[in-house]
């Protein structure tokens, strides 16, 4: 048990969690790969609970997962998370009890549309897949694209640092799920 702020978390894995999960009012799960296992876990769960939908639409997850508690789709995705704001998908019949949460929690938050990718990472994950690709057409270094992205755009990290706290695995599962989504060839992995 750990406090962040006045609120305390616990980190458990899949196992912990099926034990625990009915002695906590909110779950946020951060994991990434869906599977049968997952869908498993929650069906016991009555607390509200966060999934990272990145990789897929809050829509496909609900239908899958039959829980007691509400579903609330958010990019979990590191360095997406601990903003001053995230990104969060819900249904229309959980709108009110989203905004209780997370006034409670004092977290601000957007409501964006059900799509893989939701808004902001996917921004970020096209602006990395094109320095990757500049990079390889020989346009400047790597240091010289991230000291532009920085001062030119004022982004927090340069793309190739971001890419690094993101992860490329990540990043390549969300522009291969963006283009399977899609079916556009602009989501190619340049890296």
């Amino acid at each position: 048990m750990a406090k962040l702020g006045h609120h305390q978390y616990f980190r458990a894995d899949r196992i912990t969690l099926k034990l625990i999960s009915q002695s906590f009012d909110v779950l946020f799960d951060f994991t990434v790969d869906w599977n049968v296992d997952s869908i498993e876990l929650y069906k016991s769960v009555t607390a509200a609970v966060f999934l990272n939908t990145i990789l897929t639409t809050h829509r496909l997850v609900t239908e899958k997962l039959k829980t007691q508690g509400s579903i609330f789709g958010f990019c979990g995705f590191p360095t997406f998370f601990n903003r001053g704001r995230i990104e969060v998908v819900v249904q229309e019949s959980d709108k009110e009890e989203l905004k209780n949460i997370l006034n409670r929690l004092n977290v601000e938050y957007t409501l964006v549309k059900d799509q893989v990718g939701m808004v902001t990472p996917r921004v970020v994950c096209m602006v990395i897949n094109e320095a990757y690709g500049a990079l390889q057409q020989g346009v400047a270094t790597r240091e010289d694209i991230d000291l532009s992205m920085k001062l030119g755009t004022n982004y927090p990290y340069g793309p190739f640092e971001w890419g690094e706290m993101i992860g490329m695995d990540n990043l390549k599962n969300l522009m291969l799920a963006l283009k399977d989504s899609t079916i556009d060839a602009r989501f190619n992995p340049n890296f």
